[in-house]
């Protein structure tokens, strides 16, 4: 039961960005679209690596050290979960269109922390702002259908690293469980890094925050 739970939990932060209404952001954005292109538009794209503790890739700025009691998913069970190759370490990632890096979270709560890099490809090539790409999210996570109740509270934005975040709040009920999302991502050139925090313990943001430097 437990690996059932942890199971729905990490995978509902995957919804948004499956459906096709992305494509739709094409032209959407462009004249608001981020004035700054990370030089990682030029960067190869690989899997993060841990060493003592922490999390980090070259493709980011910042550091993530989570609890020493919280678990990090292997590659194997990373795979199973998201039904998808993970890459092998050190691999150029850069023309694929989800990489599904890392995955950690507390074994009694369920309380975890996935971060991806999702391609611009999969928002139809579009040069579209964080904002708009953050608002298609939103839309389609408050209409979904999957019996899952999104209630977006709102945005705001955060530094994680040397990097601004925009974040979107979530309260979420599925299956008689509620608990707290957060969305938070970047433009990185040809992808958005994507961090999104699944809360069920009622910490505060900043307690997650925290894990990052």
């Amino acid at each position: 039961m437990k690996k059932l739970i942890a199971a729905a939990l990490a995978l509902i932060m995957l919804v948004p960005l499956t459906g096709c209404g992305l494509s739709k952001l094409t032209n959407k954005g462009k004249a608001d679209a981020d004035a700054t292109v990370s030089a990682a538009a030029d960067s190869k794209l690989t899997r993060g690596t841990w060493q003592n503790g922490s999390y980090t890739n070259d493709y980011v700025s910042f550091t993530f050290t989570p609890p020493e009691n919280w678990v990090v998913s292997t590659d194997e069970e990373l795979a199973d979960l998201m039904g998808a190759d993970v890459g092998e370490a050190g691999e150029d990632l850069s023309g694929v269109d989800i990489v599904y890096d890392t995955l950690v979270q507390d074994p009694d709560s369920f309380d975890n922390v996935f971060i991806m890099y999702e391609n611009v490809n999969i928002f139809g090539g579009a040069i579209a702002s964080t904002q708009a790409i953050m608002d298609e999210i939103v839309s389609q996570m408050e209409d979904s259908n999957d019996g899952t109740k999104y209630t977006h509270i709102g945005n705001a934005e955060y530094a994680i690293g040397s990097d601004k975040y925009l974040c979107a709040e979530f309260d979420v009920e599925v299956s008689g469980i509620s608990f707290k999302q957060y969305v938070l991502l970047h433009k990185l050139g040809r992808f958005i890094a994507n961090i999104t925090i699944t809360d069920v313990t009622g910490a505060s943001l900043d307690y997650y925050l925290g894990m990052f430097s």
